[in-house]
């Protein structure tokens, strides 16, 4: 997804630090979105008691994902300019998020997986997607895991 992933573990240092920058900078839209990223980060950290890289990453996925389902609704209602703002701001939290893993580097990940089991059925699913989520960190969203797996259901 990103063409500039972050290497640092910790991305709220990172957000943080882009934040005082884009501050200087007087870009509002780039430190709107720092400080929304900022504050769901602090949410979640209140909530779970803990913010792990892992945990990092899950946030900014949800946030993307709130973006994606934006752009979807006002481009359905003809708001060019406000799908436009939310494309915006989707660039910039992509930009936070590790390198998407390829479709066929996913599937390997996915057969490796199903390998550790005798058997592959509907009962195994769960357990297989937990294995694999854990294995790409992050670096594929769960709908498509989820079509890899099933397309491997026996």
């Amino acid at each position: 997804m990103s063409n500039n992933p972050v290497q640092d573990n910790d991305l709220l240092a990172k957000i943080k630090a882009d934040l005082v920058v884009a501050m200087k900078a007087r870009d509002e839209i780039k430190v709107s979105v720092l400080r929304m990223l900022d504050s769901a980060m602090k949410y979640y950290q209140i909530d779970a008691g803990d913010l792990s890289s892992q945990d990092q990453i899950k946030v900014l996925r949800k946030e993307a994902k709130k973006r994606l389902d934006a752009i979807s609704l006002y481009q359905k209602a003809n708001r060019d300019d406000q799908a436009d703002q939310e494309r915006q701001e989707l660039g910039i939290i992509e930009a936070y998020l590790p390198d998407q893993m390829g479709r066929d580097e996913l599937e390997q990940v996915v057969d490796r997986v199903i390998g550790q089991f005798a058997s592959f059925t509907q009962k195994e699913l769960g357990q297989v997607m937990a294995k694999v989520m854990t294995e790409v960190g992050g670096r594929a969203n769960g709908a498509e895991v989820s079509a890899v797996v099933r397309s491997r259901l026996s």
